[in-house]
């Protein structure tokens, strides 16, 4: 069986501190142990360190997406007939990147038919509007999927 307490425990880490062997520890005086390097020729014939360093261009871009369920099934479903289809199972990133490349190649055509929409109010984000939203969003995919009809098969 467990001993009661006999004087109360610390709440925190912070209650540590006050503790003298923590506080003698934290103002101890370092000792360095490695040896100091030893000046080469090739050392001394270095230039000085740069202090700019270049950065390379981010190669990924993390986005997050807020959807409905029935999009996100959706999304499940093409990447298991994609998965399928090649005999391995996808990622949603890898289907989604060679859905974008297909975009890529007809944006152009895409742009056209989106071009002839008009001016559309976009509906406020509110569960009144549910009705609205999806007259919305299925007037873009309309557009959407007439571009990718016109467009020429992707080589």
């Amino acid at each position: 069986m467990a001993k009661p307490l006999t004087s109360p425990q610390p709440s925190s880490s912070v209650a540590n501190f006050l503790e003298p062997s923590v506080g003698a520890a934290a103002l101890a005086k370092v000792e360095h142990v490695s040896p100091p390097i030893a000046a080469t020729p090739i050392v001394t014939q270095l230039p000085p360190a740069r202090l700019n360093v270049v950065r390379l261009p981010r190669r990924y871009v993390l986005r997050q997406f807020k959807w409905p369920s029935d999009t996100d099934e959706t999304l499940q479903r093409l990447v298991a007939v994609f998965s399928e289809a090649v005999g391995t199972d996808l990622k949603m990133t890898e289907v989604l990147c060679a859905i974008m490349k297909g975009i890529e190649s007809a944006l152009p055509e895409i742009a056209r038919e989106a071009g002839s929409m008009g001016p559309m109010q976009r509906p406020k984000n509110d569960p009144n509007n549910d009705r609205r939203k999806e007259e919305f969003l299925t007037e873009i995919a309309k557009r959407f999927v007439a571009g990718m009809r016109a467009a020429s098969v992707l080589e």
